[in-house]
């Protein structure tokens, strides 16, 4: 016999919340990195502010929304 314990659903669903949150936190600051790369190679410094400025906004509103919860 083993003695795990199953973890309950309200874990299951916090756990697949929180993923979910580092989701939402991470990939539009890898979008914006990637147009900033990409402003920087063809050197158009509008694509670098304004992706820089979209990857802020999405990293603050993802850490706010976090918090909120």
């Amino acid at each position: 016999m083993t003695s795990e314990k199953q973890p309950d659903e309200k874990q299951e669903i916090r756990a697949t919340i929180y993923r979910l949150h580092r989701v939402t936190l991470i990939l539009p600051v890898v979008i914006a990195i990637a147009f900033v790369a990409l402003g920087i190679v063809v050197q158009n410094w509008a694509i670098v502010a304004v992706f820089a400025i979209l990857g802020l906004a999405a990293v603050v509103t993802s850490i706010a929304i976090g918090r909120k919860r």
